[in-house]
């Protein structure tokens, strides 16, 4: 991916969390985002790209928090 581009929710909804800090590298992503999610809430991650888009769903846990689904948009 070239340059992507995070959002919790879409990117062109009002409420969409653009990330305060992020880090790429390989296969490695670190996002920090200004907002602590509850236990167990679904996070809808958008990856937008030049060459594909895609939404993980993100059950928050802490540091258990495991993906849910994978999809391309």
């Amino acid at each position: 991916m070239i340059d992507p581009v995070f959002s919790v929710q879409q990117i062109d909804s009002e409420n969409a969390l653009m990330p305060k800090d992020n880090y790429l590298s390989g296969t490695a992503i670190h996002l920090v985002f200004d907002y602590e999610p509850k236990y167990e809430e679904v996070l809808p991650l958008y990856i937008y790209s030049d060459y594909a888009n895609f939404r993980i769903d993100i059950v928050y846990r802490g540091k258990d928090s495991e993906i849910k689904e994978v999809a391309q948009i």
